[in-house]
């Protein structure tokens, strides 16, 4: 019962306050205006309320009693013997007034007063008065229209014998509502239609008030609670501006949100279709945006296609509610035909049903191949009343959000488009720097595999007379083919680690072993001689790490550095080009560094001056490079950065070094166990993951 009350206190409390108000307008009206009507109702007819005959003997014996007075206060003299009959007479006064209000008549009250004057004010002095209660038998429902207490008064006035001639003293009279006044019964019977007019106007005014605010108020507040972290709901049937409103703000927050929804899912799975996101739109549009019935749909257009539907997926407000007709094959035909016509069409309306009943449609084309003759529509059916203001609003909302839907597939589009372009670079970089590096160890390999050649060319006995020097080199050299050979195994493991970005698999790992063995196979690939100095840091701790990803980050920045000191032989000649390969452990913020500097050009912008620290911040992103095209090795930071972030939830940090060249270091965090990238932005190929993103 309370919980009832609680909602529904909004039109209890403006009931109460509208009942309130009726009864202050009804009482006022009566006090205010209808009772003074009565009033001159009853003055003018004072000789019948209060006859000359009924109060004559008071009067007499008034007067007797006013000159008394008046002529104690001339003649202070007889001012003892005047008090004594004064007494008497007000005895006498006293009652004669009670037998006059016993009496049946509508008197009430008679007061009798002496008045005097000092320093020009009125002091009237009361004498006798008497009262009788007769409110209950003389205002009944005929003559008296709400209250009960009716009451009016008449003053009779004495002078005084002695100048200035002033008023010496005055009766009073009070009454109620007399009986027998048809006049007064009229009047009431014409004020009780005013009333009823003025209460009904009231309430109509109240029902309109309610209707059209305090309902409203009451729905609308409704669904913003029931909305608290939930998407708001669209109201079937607006009747108020206010309810109109606010189906307005619900759909641009459903708007936002379904916006967002696609995007949180593209960026979760890139590799989704178009057709599962279209797909997936009706199950968020039918129970929110006040739609029966959604569909979405992808036709073959034109003449000769067998099946016109490729696909459809469809959503109920209410999947019980049977009433709904939905579009049939031909209906789907026909809508098709009509686009046909003009491709240009942004909405179309057609018709579901027979000649018994029909339903109205909405259509929307979001995507559409005309050279494959293919058109993807998000089709509807308003719920509630199919007025003309519920029809254009569904229609403007179905616009709007196909519209949405449209803008998040060519998102889509641009999205894979700029990963085909830096996948198409990335192979492009991998298979220069894989022929590079194969190249060299070829070189180097036919050198060895001449020697061994010729060795093996001489006679036996020749064999075994070989200077020490000589079976030296030919030791030398077979070390040389085997050393050849695991630099291409570990130069083909550097790049099959790509094959980890889509399963990772975290090992306890030593960072400072790891980064060892990368340089050491790295300083086997260089063409040139390059200084690398190492420093490890020896409270680095170990850390779960994917171990293979790592190196491949690490090998593309000491790729990085190389070609930056290559840059700067091509433009200064030879000088002392140096790498620094460093690792530090933070205990306090429980993180591992590993930094690669090189002492090249630093980093530049595309104006050839040192990068500011917010310019430097861009180059983190796909695509970016300041080199010529050709000239970019490696992978791009914007691949580090993916190996960093998304799968180690670290950081990627550039500079330029205050002794010049560059320094990129990767600030990776300690995990005591392999972290959980689900929610993190890293890979979530687990099905029940990917199904909750799935719109």
């Amino acid at each position: 019962m309370w919980g009832r009350i609680h909602r529904n206190y909004l039109p209890i409390l403006s009931g109460l306050i509208f009942a309130f108000i009726v009864v202050v307008v009804v009482v006022e009206i009566d006090r205010q205006v209808y009772q003074d009507k009565k009033k001159e109702i009853c003055i003018r007819n004072w000789e019948r309320i209060c006859p000359r005959a009924l109060f004559e003997r008071l009067d007499e014996r008034a007067v007797e009693y006013f000159k008394l007075v008046d002529r104690m206060r001339n003649v202070p003299a007889e001012r003892s013997q005047l008090m004594r009959e004064a007494e008497t007479i007000r005895g006498v006064l006293d009652e004669e007034t009670s037998q006059i209000l016993h009496q049946d008549n509508s008197l009430i009250s008679i007061s009798i007063f002496t008045v005097q004057y000092r320093d020009g004010k009125r002091l009237p002095e009361q004498v006798v008065s008497n009262q009788v209660d007769k409110y209950k038998r003389q205002n009944r429902f005929a003559n008296s229209l709400v209250l009960r207490r009716f009451w009016g008064e008449t003053t009779i006035p004495y002078l005084s014998h002695y100048p200035p001639y002033p008023r010496a003293g005055e009766i009073v009279f009070r009454y109620t509502t007399p009986l027998g006044f048809e006049e007064i019964n009229k009047l009431t019977s014409r004020y009780r239609l005013y009333l009823i007019g003025v209460v009904l106007a009231l309430g109509l005014l109240y029902w309109y008030i309610l209707r059209h605010l305090i309902m409203p108020i009451k729905i609308v507040t409704e669904c913003i609670d029931r909305s608290k972290g939930a998407m708001p709901k669209v109201l079937p049937n607006p009747h108020t501006m206010l309810e109109a409103a606010y189906n307005d703000l619900a759909r641009d927050a459903l708007l936002n949100s379904v916006t967002g929804m696609m995007a949180e899912h593209m960026s979760v799975d890139r590799l989704v279709s178009r057709d599962e996101i279209a797909g997936g739109i009706p199950q968020i549009i039918a129970p929110n945006f006040g739609f029966a019935a959604v569909f979405a749909i992808e036709l073959v257009v034109g003449a000769g296609s067998e099946s016109p539907v490729r696909w459809c997926r469809s959503a109920m407000r209410d999947p019980d509610d049977r009433r709904i007709l939905q579009p049939t094959e031909s209906d789907w035909v026909a809508l098709g035909q009509q686009f046909d016509l003009d491709w240009s069409q942004t909405v179309l309306d057609f018709t579901v049903g027979n000649s018994s009943q029909t339903r109205p449609y909405f259509a929307v084309p979001i995507a559409a191949d005309r050279e494959q003759r293919r058109v993807t529509f998000l089709a509807a059916t308003p719920h509630g009343s199919l007025n003309q203001e519920t029809l254009r609003w569904n229609r403007e909302t179905l616009l709007r959000l196909a519209n949405a839907v449209r803008s998040g597939l060519e998102t889509l589009d641009l999205q894979r488009n700029l990963i085909v372009r830096e996948k198409s670079k990335a192979n492009i970089n991998l298979s220069r720097n894989l022929g590079h590096d194969l190249t060299n160890v070829i070189a180097t390999s036919k050198l060895e595999l001449d020697t061994v050649r010729r060795f093996l060319k001489l006679p036996p006995s020749p064999q075994s007379d070989f200077d020490p020097p000589v079976r030296a080199l030919f030791t030398e050299s077979l070390q040389g083919l085997l050393h050849n050979t695991k630099f291409l195994q570990e130069i083909i493991n550097i790049y099959r680690s790509f094959s980890y970005m889509r399963h990772p698999e975290y090992e306890w790992v030593d960072a400072n072993k790891l980064v060892d063995e990368v340089v050491e196979l790295f300083q086997l690939s260089l063409s040139r001689r390059i200084r690398i100095h190492r420093s490890y840091g020896s409270d680095v701790p170990l850390s779960y790490f994917e171990p293979r990803l790592l190196k491949l980050a690490v090998f593309n920045l000491l790729t990085n550095a190389t070609d930056a000191l290559k840059h700067r032989a091509m433009r200064e000649g030879d000088f002392g080009a140096a790498l620094w390969v460093t690792t530090s452990n933070d205990s306090a913020a429980k993180t591992i560094t590993i930094a690669v500097r090189d002492n090249g050009l630093g980093i530049r912008d595309q104006r050839g001056e040192l990068a500011t620290p917010d310019e430097i911040r861009t180059i983190f992103q796909g695509g970016f490079t300041t080199k010529r095209e050709g000239m970019a090795e490696g992978l791009g930071l914007n691949w580090v950065r993916q190996i960093v972030f998304d799968f180690h939830r670290g950081q990627l940090r550039a500079s330029n070094h205050p002794d010049g060249g560059a320094e990129v270091s990767l600030v990776l965090p300690r995990h005591e166990k392999p972290p959980d990238l689900e929610g993190f932005g890293g890979p979530a190929d687990d099905e029940a993951v990917r199904a909750r993103k799935i719109l």
